[in-house]
């Protein structure tokens, strides 16, 4: 006991220090509830979940909560942070943990597990529209060689200005335009490569190149059929470039004479190939327009 004893007791300072303890603990509780419940609703709009995104904003908020008490009790704000922030990650991850397994979520990120990724995925971001375009092809490539067959396709590409020079084709707003200024989901490029004739004597041309428009690749993303229908369809005139029949017909209605009547022939030809795998009525107008066109040349 001190010199004095409890001659040197103030029940007045007592009081003054049990009323500012008290109040104190009222406010540092009061902030640390609102900025727990702030980053529950925070959360909750904007359907923040997985481990990482939720360990982070709880661990921001207890280093908040922690510094404006500290700076209420007069120490510094910074004092204990680190604890204080690695105990809200724990907790925040726990709860994004939760939240992203209650709704088939990436563990870590909270988001859409996306093609080839896992619920513990690092690397869980949505893929760029060129490495979409790759997917969508490889997850149909069994598809086209079975139903249509090899076609010398070197590569199917996106349609961009980098990609298109020395095409004739533009794209402006994601979609493609051809050099009549109409605009197209995509087109077969004939390559240069010539093959061993046809018994005929028809050339057969290989390393052919598809071109999809950024529209027509988003939409096939999203399962829209027409679209995917699209790189049935430029898979078709390539096989046609590969297999002779374009020649066939290119000689067979020498454009000099006919016009562009050989091109229409084969247009044709590949939306009736669409419109007999998956009838439509926007199909059916594209058969029955390129038909009119060639009419005159079966009476």
């Amino acid at each position: 006991m001190s010199e004095g004893g409890f001659n040197n007791w103030s029940w007045s300072d007592f009081g003054k220090a049990v009323g500012r303890g008290a109040i104190n603990g009222v406010i540092t509780a009061g902030i640390s509830k609102m900025l727990s419940v702030a980053a529950s609703q925070i959360m909750s709009n904007m359907n923040v979940s997985g481990i990482i995104p939720t360990g982070i904003l709880r661990s921001a908020t207890n280093v908040a909560s922690n510094g404006i008490n500290n700076v209420v009790r007069g120490d510094d704000f910074w004092d204990g942070w680190q604890m204080a922030g690695i105990n809200g990650f724990i907790q925040g991850g726990f709860e994004g943990y939760q939240s992203a397994k209650a709704n088939g979520l990436n563990y870590l990120w909270g988001n859409e597990i996306y093609e080839g990724r896992g619920q513990w995925s690092l690397n869980n971001f949505s893929p760029t529209l060129e490495a979409k375009k790759d997917i969508l092809v490889a997850r149909n490539s069994w598809e086209l060689n079975n139903e249509i067959g090899d076609a010398g396709v070197r590569g199917v590409h996106l349609g961009t200005r980098k990609n298109l020079e020395g095409t004739g084709y533009k794209t402006s707003g994601g979609d493609l335009y051809n050099s009549q200024g109409q605009r197209v989901n995509g087109f077969a490029l004939q390559g240069k490569t010539y093959l061993e004739l046809t018994a005929d004597g028809y050339s057969r041309l290989s390393d052919n190149e598809i071109y999809l428009s950024k529209n027509t690749v988003r939409r096939m993303w999203r399962g829209n059929l027409d679209a995917r229908e699209t790189l049935f369809h430029e898979w078709f005139h390539a096989r046609d470039y590969y297999t002779g029949w374009a020649d066939y017909f290119y000689k067979s209605y020498n454009p000099k004479v006919y016009g562009n009547a050989y091109r229409n022939i084969l247009d044709s030809r590949a939306h009736t190939f669409n419109y007999l795998r998956h009838p439509s009525n926007s199909r059916l107008r594209s058969v029955q327009y390129y038909n009119s066109l060639v009419k005159w040349l079966y009476p």
